[in-house]
């Protein structure tokens, strides 16, 4: 969806409107991020993006029935990455790495920052990797690639799934995110942003951005957080720390 909205980028130049799509968690802070580390670097090439969701953990449901289910949507759908700026299909990558003397398994997913970033940035290739929480069952693979389990494992979401994480838990829970920019002759730089659990900064996020369309303050065409407003826009959501790595 947020390709196909890039893709109208000069018809909605041409109507005088902005179109954001992703205002919230998904892509705020990872958007904001991103392009902090990119101006570090001279003409960054590659952009490596890690999301921890469970950075510090609290009792409850960590997800909606509804971010569950967009979530098992992707597992049925073939990975696409963006690759010298242009999306491409791709088998998931699953690394190991080092993270303050701790070996953290790394996987591949699609995430919208793929689309955004690549606007805030102009980084052409940008890949994605979350923290692995547990193992994905084969079965739960197989089923979300079909009609049928797909619907089933909907409606089971449906009847079962919490509606989404307690208050309580909303208040403690945090998130990492860690964005690498590089380039071809080796620069780097990485940096670490810890925030509110999602669906509070989602909440923040949003807001301040209503707040500033509604002020005057937006750009014609198809635009993403940071481009407009800066890689500092999320260091004004209550909780959120970022520091250079």
């Amino acid at each position: 969806m947020i390709q196909a909205q890039l893709d109208r980028d000069a018809e909605f130049q041409q109507a005088n409107i902005m179109v954001m799509p992703a205002v919230g968690y998904d892509v705020v802070p990872s958007d904001c991020l991103n392009l902090y580390v990119a101006e570090q670097v001279y003409q960054p090439t590659n952009l490596m993006v890690v999301l921890n969701g469970s950075y510090t953990a609290a009792e409850g449901a960590q997800a909606s029935r509804g971010t569950i289910k967009s979530a098992l949507e992707m597992l049925g759908r073939p990975l696409l990455m963006r690759v010298d700026g242009q999306m491409v299909p791709a088998k998931p990558k699953v690394i190991q790495v080092e993270d303050s003397g701790q070996q953290q398994t790394l996987v591949q997913i699609p995430w919208a920052d793929m689309m955004t970033s690549y606007v805030s940035t102009g980084i052409p290739t940008i890949e994605v990797f979350q923290l692995q929480q547990g193992e994905v069952p084969d079965w739960l693979l197989r089923m979300a690639r079909s009609d049928f389990g797909r619907r089933l494992l909907s409606w089971l979401i449906d009847t079962f799934a919490p509606e989404g994480p307690p208050p309580d838990a909303q208040e403690i829970r945090q998130t990492r995110i860690v964005s690498t920019a590089s380039n071809s002759v080796g620069d780097s730089a990485s940096a670490a942003l810890v925030t509110p659990e999602a669906y509070l900064l989602t909440f923040h996020s949003a807001l301040m951005i209503v707040r500033r369309v509604i002020d005057g303050d937006w750009e014609p065409g198809f635009q993403t957080p940071a481009k407009v407003y800066g890689p500092d826009l999320v260091l004004a959501v209550p909780g959120v720390t970022r520091v250079d790595l």
